[in-house]
């Protein structure tokens, strides 16, 4: 009986040991959180220098060490909006796209009426379209670099940030028409011109001025005529000849419209001067 008791009681102690072990631990993780959370505005402020020093230096990492510890420790700091945007941009600078999104994003959502905020908006739209460089892209980073750049251009026009801003949202634009432009090609091939002249309208809805839209006139000249609508055809033929008059893609249109397989019905049309489009009523000039 003794020997038994002998074997149970030392890997009691153990276990106690190991407990206490891990209580001790979890107290000294505590007191080091304490001690952080306790750090003085003049400790604060030398973090931050520290950091700031660190980005002059490109020391990336190190900067992000410092800024994050007055972002997300001390958030009621007065240099927290500084130090998170800071943070921001030393993830960015390190290719860390996910962290630099969130540190961004946070500041946009907890900073509204910053100053800041246009270069928040501008590096949100800056990770998200460098994302377009990349096979992986998707239509969703094409959109979400577009609300950034959107966003920046409305609430901050004069912002050192909003010309490249708005160089860049054109890029997007093209990039986004380039994907629906596929589909509705895809849709005329495939005879289903009813889609593909959905799709087309909502584009030159949606923009109106890209190196696609002469081809997306022509485009739904074609889908027109493919659903029996000529006078559409004719519409969308007359808005090329109007904006694009020396266009490949307007003189296809007019050689599309004589080949068509319903000429009597074009011969009865008349073409009215006064009904022809107006050119406020078109799709802007494209600007090369």
């Amino acid at each position: 009986m003794s020997n038994r008791h002998t074997k149970i009681i030392p890997k009691t102690l153990l276990a106690l040991a190991c407990v206490a072990v891990l209580a001790m631990s979890a107290c000294a993780k505590n007191n080091e959180k304490e001690s952080i959370t306790r750090l003085s505005q003049q400790q604060l402020a030398k973090s931050f220098e520290v950091g700031v020093e660190n980005l002059r230096r490109k020391n990336y990492k190190k900067a992000a060490r410092s800024l994050a510890v007055i972002a997300h420790d001390h958030p009621y700091s007065s240099l927290a909006p500084r130090a998170q945007l800071l943070l921001a941009y030393a993830y960015y600078k390190r290719n860390k796209k996910v962290e630099a999104l969130v540190e961004a994003e946070s500041f946009i959502l907890a900073y509204p009426a910053s100053p800041s905020l246009a270069y928040a908006l501008y590096l949100k739209g800056l990770i998200y379209f460098q994302n377009l460089q990349h096979v992986e892209r998707t239509q969703e980073d094409m959109k979400q670099a577009r609300s950034a750049f959107e966003a920046l251009q409305t609430k901050f026009p004069r912002s050192p940030y909003a010309n490249d801003a708005k160089s860049k949202l054109n890029l997007v634009a093209t990039q986004l028409v380039a994907h629906d432009m596929q589909n509705a090609r895809f849709y005329l091939k495939h005879r289903k011109p009813l889609a593909a002249a959905d799709l087309l309208i909502k584009i030159l809805e949606e923009y109106p001025n890209t190196l696609y839209t002469a081809e997306v006139l022509y485009r739904l000249v074609e889908a027109s005529l493919s659903l029996g609508m000529v006078e559409e055809a004719i519409i969308w033929q007359d808005f090329l000849a109007v904006n694009y008059p020396n266009d490949v893609w307007t003189q296809k249109a007019n050689k599309r419209v004589e080949k068509s397989s319903t000429p009597e019905r074009i011969k009865i049309i008349t073409r009215n001067p006064t009904n022809a489009p107006s050119p406020a009523a078109l799709p802007p000039k494209q600007t090369q």
